[in-house]
This record gives structure tokens, C-alpha cells and sequence, in this order.
């Protein structure tokens, strides 16, 4: 598999898809749902969690962790609900800079990923 560096990725055409709070509380975490979806069985939902670093007992930090949880639920045939789930996942250190992270984030990782999720398949 051949994956592309330095690309630029945009988004054409499409529905805007609108995801608003949930409303529950979740330690360092926010979810979000498609209010519009017509079936509350198959609302899909966005989980968005936080985990800072820390400082651990010999005075180095522990690495930031940020977290995206997709979820579309889908009705079988059998009348069974499976749940369809994405994550997308940030681990990187503190002491990378901030626009380290940010370049790291928006051209590596979105870009890898989204080029393998196209590329790969049954």
C-alpha cells in the first residue's frame, strides 16, 4: 500500500449533518447525536474524550490522549441493533509543541487515515 505525505484534504458535496450535545455528564468527555435522526434506535453519535498528561512519580508527564468515538447503529434484518463504531485516536507527548501537534494531527494522522480506510478492504 502506498500512502501519500503533504496532501491536502477537503470535503465535496454532501449534507450538512448537524451533531448537538447530548446533555449527560461524563468526566473529560462530550457526546454529541444527530438530533434529526428519525429512529432513536439508530441515532448516530459522536464521543469526543480527553485525557491530559500528568506528571508521574519520577517527574516525566504522561502522554495527552484525545479521543474521537463515531457510532452508527444499524438495524439487522433479524430485528437485531449492531453497533457500527469508528475511533480516531491523538497519543503524543507534552513537550511536542502545540503546532507540532496541530501538523501531526491535520496532515499525518487525518491523512493516513482516511487514505487507509479507502484503500482497505475485504
Amino acid at each position: 500500500m502506498t500512502i501519500k505525505t503533504g496532501g491536502t484534504l477537503s470535503v465535496a458535496g454532501g449534507t450538512d449533518v448537524t451533531f448537538a450535545d447530548v446533555g449527560t455528564t461524563t468526566p473529560n468527555a462530550l457526546t454529541t447525536q444527530v438530533n434529526s435522526d428519525a429512529d432513536y434506535r439508530t441515532r448516530r453519535k459522536i464521543a469526543y474524550k480527553v485525557r491530559n498528561a500528568t506528571i508521574q512519580a519520577d517527574g516525566s508527564y504522561s502522554k495527552v490522549k484525545r479521543t474521537a468515538t463515531i457510532t452508527s447503529p444499524f438495524i439487522l434484518a433479524s430485528g437485531a441493533t449492531t453497533f457500527n463504531v469508528m475511533r480516531i485516536e491523538l497519543d503524543i507527548h507534552p513537550e511536542a509543541e502545540a503546532t507540532l501537534r496541530q501538523i501531526f494531527w491535520r496532515l499525518v494522522l487525518s491523512s493516513y487515515s482516511i487514505q487507509m480506510l479507502r484503500t482497505s478492504g475485504p
